[in-house]
């Protein structure tokens, strides 16, 4: 079934099901599939725009070898120049839609879905632990709430206390960077089991 062209702010404003930090594929595979359709379509109508582009600057081309009246010369110059313009701004929306969705910056986009890192390791500090890995989609931050999966299929919600990130405290951290998680007040509890941390919310 044909479906409309994406728009940025459907993609910003888009979720999927979320459970246990997980998103189901199918919800995945259907967007990307939306997405692609997209581009497929705003491609077919900037290359139809290029095209039509290139034959009214052929015919202002050919008004000019045939030196018709200057009347008709300006008439026909006019109404190319503002083809043109028109083509031109379109070109501009057009990139501009491609470059957003398919191009997005690193930073931006960050904080747009939702945080997950699978635990590789953990360590005591005092009364804290810190949660080691490589943070897999997203990104966090301190005091943001982040929950703890483990491996019985419990959880736990605690704020981010501190990020570490080789060997420096930092604000926030986002996808790909290998960091601790630092979660305070909770030397008590058993993390020997923990599997993943992760938070739906927007970092």
């Amino acid at each position: 079934m044909s479906k409309d062209i994406i728009l940025p702010n459907q993609v910003l404003n888009h979720s999927f099901t979320n459970k246990n930090g997980m998103y189901k594929a199918s919800e995945v595979d259907d967007f990307l599939e939306h997405v692609a359709d997209s581009y497929d379509k705003v491609f077919r109508e900037n290359c139809e725009l290029v095209e039509k582009l290139g034959i009214f600057v052929d015919l202002v081309e050919e008004y000019r070898e045939k030196e018709r009246k200057e009347s008709s010369l300006l008439t026909a110059e006019n109404k190319a120049n503002q083809i043109i313009d028109e083509s031109n701004t379109c070109i501009k929306e057009t990139n501009g839609v491609l470059k957003f969705i398919f191009k997005p910056d690193e930073d931006e986009c960050a904080g747009l879905i939702g945080f997950y890192m699978p635990i590789e390791n953990f360590a005591r500090e005092d009364f804290d632990i810190v949660l080691f890995g490589t943070i897999k989609r997203g990104a966090v931050k301190v005091n943001q709430s982040v929950e703890v999966l483990f491996s019985n299929g419990t959880t736990t919600t605690i704020p981010v206390k501190g990020i570490l990130k080789n060997q420096t405290k930092v604000e926030n951290a986002k996808q790909g960077e290998k960091v601790g998680i630092v979660l305070g007040g909770v030397w008590h509890q058993r993390f020997d089991t923990a599997v993943s941390v992760s938070s739906s919310s927007l970092a």
